[in-house]
């Protein structure tokens, strides 16, 4: 097996399947849609969710985690962001996108990456979108990243952990 992650993600809990993930019928999951886990009363109803976070990579252990810390103090705080994880970015998986802009018709759809925004998924996963989105909803994902630069990081660490506590929070403002 390859593993294609940072060593942040090798041993991080929310990273780890279970053995039976990879018996029986198993098979590759191309989106992986939320299933209310670290939510003590689960996910909103569907037509009460307002925001639906689409993102690919580790971004989303970080908004999972953020998103335990706050639902332990306040329980229905957070319930109402829908994250999906787009594992297979291309080919476009055109199908299972448009069942979650079908399922969450009242959201506001976000795509969300680490990576600045002249960077990562979002130029190819935009128009795609786009196209997924025709005769289901006029409402196109908008983008929650870095700002464009010419480099994928600073070479700070504080400055990198900032940027990241802000791209994380915004997410659920």
């Amino acid at each position: 097996m390859i593993v294609f992650t940072p060593k942040f993600g090798l041993r991080h809990p929310l990273a780890a399947s279970k053995l039976s993930d990879f018996c029986g019928k198993s098979k590759f999951q191309r989106l992986i849609p939320d299933d209310g886990a670290g939510l003590p009363k689960g996910l909103a109803a569907d037509d009460k969710v307002r925001r639906v976070l689409f993102c690919s990579g580790k971004i989303w252990i970080h908004l999972m985690d953020h998103r335990v810390k706050v639902s332990a103090k306040e329980p229905q705080k957070l319930n109402d962001v829908v994250f999906v994880r787009l594992e297979q970015v291309s080919p476009f998986p055109y199908d299972l996108v448009q069942e979650q802009l079908k399922k969450y018709r009242n959201a506001e759809f976000v795509w969300v990456q680490e990576e600045p925004k002249n960077m990562g998924a979002w130029t190819y996963v935009s128009p795609r979108f786009t196209t997924a989105a025709k005769g289901i909803t006029n409402k196109l994902p908008r983008l929650i990243s870095r700002k464009s630069a010419a480099a994928p990081a600073t070479g700070y660490p504080q400055i990198d952990k900032k940027e990241q506590t802000e791209i994380v929070e915004s997410c659920f403002v």
